[in-house]
């Protein structure tokens, strides 16, 4: 059984959305942690995946076409890189070189919310976009094709049925009078 099997425009938004503030964070530690040209190299990444994370939360509400699915999935996967680069960076900074002055619990945390975002971007990058939807348009597509052909049907039918009727009524009424062999008036009396 799957957890979660397919996801809907709103909540591919609303993660985009999370996405945005996550970077935030990491400019805020990779503004904090660096100075001069090192910092560059650190905040200019974090900035651009806070805007290209803008625009997968926009994206996800504007435009549910198959392009922009795979440009959303690619930020997705870019999320998953730099998540992976700083578990990378975490676990270093505990085991191999560890600092006096930060505790170890602050690169345990941080390591524990690198995997869940990790993980995460990667549920979110396999699972279906939208089925719910293109199911819901399916099913309004599936019935307003049956309505539109099943009534051309239903007055065929209804038409065969007064044919039938009146064949059956007619045949009924020389058989009726033929049985009892007299004249009958308009009410069917002698």
């Amino acid at each position: 059984m799957k957890l979660l099997a397919s996801v809907s425009r709103g909540s591919i938004s609303f993660f985009f959305f999370i996405l945005m503030w996550r970077s935030v964070h990491h400019f805020e530690l990779a503004d904090q942690a660096y100075k001069g040209v090192t910092r560059l190299f650190f905040v200019i990444p974090t900035v651009t995946l806070f805007l290209l994370n803008m625009a997968g939360c926009v994206a996800g509400f504007t435009s549910p076409n198959h392009s922009s699915k795979k440009k959303m999935k690619a930020i997705l996967n870019l999320n998953k890189l730099g998540e992976l680069l700083l578990m990378i960076y975490n676990v270093v900074r505990l085991t191999l070189m560890p600092n006096r002055l930060i505790p170890r619990e602050i690169y345990v945390g941080r390591t524990l919310s690198n995997f869940i975002f990790l993980v995460q971007c990667q549920l979110f990058t396999k699972v279906t976009w939208g089925a719910a939807q293109i199911k819901q348009e399916q099913a309004n597509t599936a019935a307003m094709s049956s309505y539109t052909s099943g009534s051309n049907e239903y007055y065929d039918n209804t038409q065969q049925q007064q044919q039938q009727q009146q064949y059956n009524g007619n045949y009924g009424e020389q058989s009726y009078s033929q049985s009892w062999g007299g004249d009958e008036d308009e009410n069917g009396w002698n």
